[in-house]
């Protein structure tokens, strides 16, 4: 879709989904994977962990994997103005639903770190996967809030994928916003 999100706004409910880690913040932050026979080990930002784990679906049976990076405040963690600007433009109008959808396994670092830079994040509806795969978190937002519209704003073409397919088999209109390096890219499909 070539369109701006804003495009969008005369749907009555239009559901806008962030990401966090590399979306809403630029982190340091490093999931480490250790082959068990080989002891090979990995390091994987969230964007790389993501495709891997799509590449690796039996990565929990080959590998001890730490997330332990991902457990807390983001210590060294950058807001990525470009997209939180869009989040506070889009909080400050009704006819927006906005989430935050994170793989983390919990919100109280995200939350703090989110709040530390004026994020109104009493205007989200929050929610951690706790794992790769977000499907089922977005198929909550969905048959919770009924939206005429998804746009979700997400570092992981994975996870905009799976974004896509629960809003296909719901038949909402979708659109998306990859962010690379920290800046967005519309025209995602052509990544």
């Amino acid at each position: 879709m070539e369109k701006s999100p804003d495009y969008f706004h005369q749907y009555d409910k239009h559901l806008i989904i962030f990401d966090f880690d590399e979306t809403l913040c630029k982190t340091n932050a490093l999931v480490r994977a250790i082959h068990k026979s080989t002891g090979k080990e990995l390091t994987l930002n969230s964007t790389e962990y993501a495709a891997w784990r799509k590449e690796e679906p039996n990565a929990y049976e080959l590998y001890d994997v730490d997330f332990s990076e991902f457990q807390r405040y983001p210590e060294k963690g950058e807001l990525i103005e470009s997209v939180a600007n869009k989040l506070k433009q889009f909080a400050s109008k009704e006819n927006y639903i906005l989430a935050l959808v994170t793989g983390r396994d919990n919100l109280a670092g995200p939350k703090h770190f989110l709040s530390d830079n004026y994020i109104p994040i009493n205007k989200m509806f929050l929610m951690c996967s706790g794992d790769p795969n977000k499907t089922n978190c977005y198929r909550s937002l969905i048959n919770t809030f009924e939206p005429e519209h998804v746009t979700i704003y997400e570092d992981s073409l994975a996870h905009i994928n799976q974004c896509f397919e629960v809003c296909a088999k719901f038949s909402v209109h979708f659109s998306a916003v990859l962010i690379v390096n920290g800046i967005p890219v519309y025209d995602w499909r052509k990544k």
